[in-house]
């Protein structure tokens, strides 16, 4: 057969299979092939390697794209000099996504300006490249979508807010949700429970959930095993609980603004589910990451 018509059908069939990149650099591969004197192997291996990281990127570009995400960052973006006392590994050690393959979830808490929504949304950003589906949703506009598919007499259940294997929620707690409302956000958490992973940001306290959801003893089922004034081990249920208390990133370092005034305050933040718990310059750990009174890191509690 002709070259000519050898190339002809060798274009053809790499339509059929979509292999759209491997069609677009084939005569150049070739032509590098020839020069260099590469073996029919090596060209098959270079032709697949390009389609295969074009394809790749593709899909990294619609998944960000249809996410939902504000914005994108990875945690090497994350300042850490505006949260001195907390611990990068414990930070860090989210970012092996190994919550997200056991289907744990992960709380943010803090008041605004803290970073949560960076390390929210730089946990999605390393999901995505690990070939996860993410989605992102404020509280507010999760509740409307709620609403709507209640409403309508739907599940939900195929839309992306439900399937996705990571769902951010944020800015829970900033404005007040009826009874109704709480029902519904408990239903969707609940659904996704020991399923796949719920991140969420809040500058709420866990301790005042009680008020901003009414009634909060299902979401202490799924989100803390135990009494958050117990640091025992989990029973069954799991959950990463991390709480950032500084001053607003807007703010000079170490300092919040308060009535017109800037005052000092302290760093902190308590990191729970066997990883550490550090309060100011006090450092402990439950039973199920290390004796009393020493972190798994190598910190040392008073």
């Amino acid at each position: 057969m002709p070259e000519q018509l050898l190339l002809e059908r060798l274009q053809a069939n790499l339509a059929r299979l979509r292999l759209p990149r491997v069609q677009a650099v084939l005569l150049d591969f070739l032509q590098i092939a020839e020069t260099q004197q590469q073996s029919p192997l090596q060209v098959l291996d270079a032709l697949l390697e390009e389609e295969v990281a074009c394809k790749e990127q593709r899909r990294l570009d619609t998944t960000l794209k249809i996410s939902g995400l504000p914005f994108i960052k990875t945690i090497d973006e994350f300042d850490f000099s505006f949260q001195p006392n907390l611990d990068r590994r414990a930070v860090k050690s989210l970012f092996d996504l190994t919550f997200l393959a056991n289907h744990e979830n992960v709380l943010f808490l803090g008041p605004p300006g803290v970073g949560k929504t960076h390390l929210a949304v730089a946990l999605a950003v390393k999901a995505c490249y690990a070939g996860q589906t993410i989605f992102f949703t404020t509280m507010a506009d999760l509740i409307e979508k709620l609403k709507v598919d209640h409403s309508a007499g739907r599940a939900g259940r195929g839309r992306s807010h439900y399937k996705s294997a990571l769902v951010v929620v944020d800015e829970v707690g900033y404005t007040p949700i009826g009874r109704e409302e709480c029902h519904l956000f408990y239903r969707f958490v609940a659904t996704r429970y020991e399923k796949a992973s719920t991140v969420i940001t809040s500058n709420k306290a866990f301790s005042d959930w009680a008020e901003l959801f009414h009634d909060p003893g299902g979401f202490d089922i799924i989100f803390w095993p135990t009494s958050p004034a117990n640091f025992g081990p989990p029973t069954h249920h799991k959950a990463a609980i991390l709480e950032l208390d500084h001053s607003s990133r807007r703010e000079p370092h170490g300092q919040e603004r308060k009535g017109g005034a800037i005052r000092t305050t302290a760093p902190r933040i308590r990191v729970r589910r066997g990883y550490c718990v550090r309060s100011g310059q006090q450092v402990w750990c439950s039973s199920a990451s290390g004796p009393a009174g020493t972190c798994e890191f190598g910190a040392s509690g008073s």
